[in-house]
């Protein structure tokens, strides 16, 4: 239960939409994570090649890397599907802010999330400028 001035609420809700809500927040994530994962790999790739080729011809040059690696929570969104799944009621109670993570999707890690990806994913980026 969340208490938001003074007034504490909780919701019924039917399993199969938030089932629904959440799969869909887990389509979008993986997709932004795929995303990130080929950007950061092809980043890493020029970067690995032009300091190589700096190393070839003589010159100096430095090896520490600053790219970001892509974060991924896909592995929340299984865990509370799989609970979910499991859950024998057709309904069930969620706290308002279950409501915010499970159904409008707003993590507490949602902002590192997609700042992080940005750098790597168009997805991710748009979703920064909405955020």
């Amino acid at each position: 239960m969340r208490q938001i001035h003074n007034i504490t609420m909780s919701v019924k809700c039917n399993k199969d939409y938030v089932l629904y809500a959440l799969k869909k927040n887990r389509e979008n994530h993986i997709k932004i994570v795929k995303e990130a994962k080929n950007g950061y790999l092809k980043e890493a790739e020029k970067q690995l090649k032009s300091r190589l080729e700096k190393i070839k011809n003589g010159y100096m040059t430095s090896l520490s890397f600053d790219l970001l690696i892509p974060a991924d929570h896909t592995d929340e969104y299984d865990t509370i599907i799989k609970m979910l799944e499991m859950h024998t009621d057709d309904t069930i109670e969620l706290s308002a802010d279950e409501v915010r993570q499970l159904i409008e999707n707003k993590w507490s890690w949602m902002n590192s999330f997609l700042s992080n990806n940005a750098c790597y994913s168009k997805t991710a980026s748009d979703f920064c400028v909405t955020y």
